[in-house]
């Protein structure tokens, strides 16, 4: 008999917001699926694993084989709490000693605190709250091994990085016997979710996301024959498939029949103008049969006119609020029915007192030619909100009782509870009649900005442009895919591969050299950093005609913001793509992130170095010159000196003179040595004992045909600090009989602020050899390292424990 485990989430999948148990779930209708399954041949289990405590919810606790609180924590055996792990592996008295500080500070904006076994919810008066609080919770509890996840629209949940939903996972799969096949139902499926990271697990085959408790209901109800596709036609809710780093565009040109697009931000370019090869592409798509539809927040005078002038079949205009579409050679408009009768009367009070309130503001320049809405502008023909006036309007907003949205220009406000995905779901449902699954299988949505957010999550194919990344921190639902580029560039980096006779290849061979740049927070060193390397492009250009870009990937640091505005402030300078880490255990995660960087890459060369590194002007010209004048074999990596320097915060420009008058200093990150402790062994490459050792993160220049063809940088040295770089150089040695190469005329230049000093006495993740795993990893896969190092530390001076 197969073995089959049905795992429920339980609070808005099982159970109310009031902890009250959903029409048609009881008892009864477990025991017949139960009996259903037998008849098939499948002996069925139930499983609960929630976030909430048992004490609160000892009300209603179903009859389960497995019953999990606190994301496992704590398991129900008979009636009986078994705590899963004890206070001491959870840290339970430092965490909240930590949290009272931060929960003093933010007590305005908390409703309430739950302290539970092993974690804590904390619940805030508004949506707000957790835009506004999330960032620093993160920021304040991961250095003590835990993490903060948004578990509602008000509530925020905090625990052991461990102990996530795939912790009871780990214990039902411990103590039953292998089951065949395992089905997860939840609601909180998106990244940041709690329960994103069981929805991921591949151990679970099927995770089906609710949007209410209603759809459970409905689900199990229409359950037959354990088929769950059959059932999720007749609810809301959605398979939801693990995320991959690279769409399958081989299938999305087969199986997408209609394309969605917002339009600011996303098809037009940085100045508001529409893209001009997205024409092109949009002719050569309807040629192909695709269905284009814009989904906008702009006007109902403006949706007409792009309608006509547009190769485009309809336009969802004003958030929501209509659609026109052409039907027989004629323009015809559809209202949603979610508008209330009285919506013109109360968005001209609402305008009225706006205009009271904020004498500052701008109206939209099409605001005349509204309807439903009320448009402000944000950022727009020269005019820029702050995020705290945005959030001024969006509470006198809510204070009418009206809906809003902000965009990648506008804040825009209606009356009614309808929203892009909404009106786009009733208006191809009852005009198009277009199932919800259908729109799923066979739709895709390119968006940019927190307005396209229903949109993200309605749509398993779901793009944004590169300008989301200024906002992903505020999105609780995601867009599956980011492209490279930003705005319409952005869009036909996606619209042209969705192609099924595919334009001319994308002109990647423009970048002679990509710098692949992880970066963790420390705004100081970066905006000091990407001054050189904007210099350092622009004297490539100047001198040989060649382009150089940045690649900087964000390696979840806790104000991922703030370096979006940096890059974006930074692209009127250097070509630079900015690239989001998803959510990891640990921030030491340089190999994930270089891989990543490596795959958004464009050069054919690749520069690794370190976002508290600077490089001289001329550094690309004489790197480049090194490698085409130095007779290097198939396959190689250069490297080359660190120095270490005091440097101001704030580098006026990165010019020779500056490299040349900055005083060179002890660094915690050379051992408290100020000459590279790599000297005098690496002039002498390769020539030299393990070569390898003398290739660091902070300069590694190599093709990137050869970082790939290794399989790039090996993951299982994330989570701890360093020697990842030496395993990496070590493979490329050992698989492609490369050979390293000392260039002495390119060096980097290693920032030093006063504070860094202090670091030297407590740097027991280098000088603590002992406890560092990476450091046991690396001596066991290299034979003589350990002994080597030893000889070379003694002779430097340096205690290797």
């Amino acid at each position: 008999m197969k073995r089959k485990l049905l795992i429920f989430d339980l609070d808005n999948t099982l159970i109310d917001r009031s902890m009250q148990p959903v029409p048609h779930v009881h008892p009864a209708l477990f025991s017949k699926i139960q009996a259903d399954a037998a008849a098939l041949g499948v002996q069925l289990d139930f499983a609960l694993i929630t976030n909430s405590c048992y004490e609160s919810a000892r009300e209603w606790v179903p009859d389960f084989a497995h019953l999990y609180f606190e994301n496992g924590a704590v398991r129900l055996v008979e009636g009986q709490i078994q705590p899963q792990l004890t206070t001491e592996q959870a840290h339970v008295a430092l965490i909240r000693d930590v949290l009272q500080n931060i929960l003093v500070e933010q007590e305005p904006h908390i409703a309430a605190v739950s302290w539970k076994h092993f974690t804590v919810a904390i619940h805030g008066h508004e949506a707000g709250f957790i835009r506004r609080i999330l960032p620093a919770l993160q920021a304040c509890v991961k250095p003590l091994g835990w993490m903060a996840l948004a578990s509602g629209a008000t509530t925020i949940e905090i625990g052991p990085i461990f102990l996530d939903k795939t912790f009871a996972l780990d214990r039902i799969l411990a103590t039953s016997e292998c089951y065949d096949e395992i089905v997860f139902i939840g609601d909180k499926m998106f990244p940041g979710g709690n329960d994103y990271a069981l929805a991921m697990d591949p151990r679970v085959h099927t995770a089906i996301e609710v949007a209410h408790w209603r759809d459970t209901g409905i689900l199990l109800s229409q359950l037959k024959d354990l088929d769950f596709n059959r059932a999720l036609d007749h609810t809301t809710a959605r398979h939801v498939v693990p995320q991959s780093d690279t769409p399958n565009f081989a299938s999305l040109r087969t199986d997408v029949r209609t394309i969605f697009l917002d339009f600011d931000g996303t098809l037009t370019t940085q100045g508001s103008q529409i893209y001009h090869p997205n024409i092109e592409v949009f002719h050569r798509l309807h040629e192909e049969g695709r269905s284009l539809w814009i989904v906008t927040g702009r006007s109902l005078g403006w949706c007409d006119m792009m309608l006509q002038a547009l190769p485009i079949d309809g336009i969802i205009g004003e958030n929501g609020a209509f659609a026109l579409f052409w039907d027989k050679g004629q323009i015809k408009r559809w209202t949603s029915p979610a508008i209330p009768a009285v919506a013109t009367e109360q968005l001209q009070a609402l305008k009225k007192t706006l205009m009271e309130r904020f004498p500052y503001i701008t109206w939209a320049s099409d605001q005349n030619f509204r309807a439903y809405d009320l448009a402000i502008v944000t950022a727009e023909h020269g005019t820029y909100l702050s995020p705290a006036q945005i959030d001024e309007l969006a509470a006198c907003a809510r204070s009418f009782g009206a809906s809003y949205s902000v965009s990648s220009i506008h804040i825009n406000i209606w009356m009614g509870s309808y929203n892009k995905a909404q009106s786009l779901l009733d208006f191809f449902g009852t005009v198009r009649q277009i199932s919800y699954q259908q729109i799923q299988k066979q739709g895709l949505f390119i968006g940019d900005s927190p307005n396209d957010e229903s949109l993200f999550r309605l749509l398993q194919n779901s793009f944004s442009v590169a300008n989301i990344h200024e906002f992903i921190d505020q999105l609780q639902y995601k867009p599956r895919y980011i492209a490279r580029g930003f705005a319409g560039e952005g869009s036909h980096e996606i619209l042209r591969q969705l192609l099924r006779a595919p334009l001319d290849p994308l002109p990647d061979d423009r970048y002679a050299i990509s710098l692949v740049i992880p970066c963790f927070e420390e705004l100081a060193k970066l905006e000091n950093s990407l001054k050189s390397y904007a210099a350092a492009a622009h004297v490539l250009l100047e001198t040989k005609g060649l382009k150089a870009e940045v690649v900087l990937v964000d390696n979840n640091s806790g104000n991922a913001a703030a370096i979006a505005q940096l890059a974006q402030r930074y692209r009127q300078h250097l070509d630079l793509v900015l690239v989001h880490q998803p959510a990891l255990p640990s921030t030491f995660s340089l190999c994930s992130a270089r891989n990543r960087g490596v795959m958004n890459a464009r050069g054919s060369l690749i520069l690794f170095t370190d976002s508290d590194c600077m490089i001289a002007p001329d550094f690309l010209v004489e790197a480049l010159r090194f490698v085409d004048q130095s007779s290097l074999p198939q396959h190689w990596i250069v490297t080359g000196e660190r120095v270490f320097v005091q440097t101001p915060r704030n580098i006026p420009e990165a010019t020779p003179s500056l490299f040349s008058n900055l005083p060179p200093c002890p660094s915690p990150s050379n051992y408290g040595l100020t000459k590279d402790r790599r000297f005098p062994w690496m002039e002498q490459l390769p020539a030299v004992e393990h070569p390898w050792n003398f290739v660091h993160g902070c300069f590694m220049l190599m093709k990137k045909s050869v970082y790939l063809a290794v399989g790039g940088s090996n993951t299982d040295y994330d989570g701890h600090w360093g020697y990842e770089e030496i395993d990496l150089a070590h493979e490329i040695v050992r698989q492609l009989q490369a050979q390293i190469f000392y260039s002495p005329l390119t060096k980097v230049y290693h920032q030093e602020f006063p504070e860094d000093a202090l670091k030297i006495q407590t740097n027991a993740h280098r000088t603590g050899k002992s406890q560092n795993p990476n450091w046991q990893r690396v001596c066991r896969k290299i034979e003589g390292f350990e002994d080597f190092k030893a000889r070379q530390f003694a002779r430097l001076g340096i205690s290797m424990h």
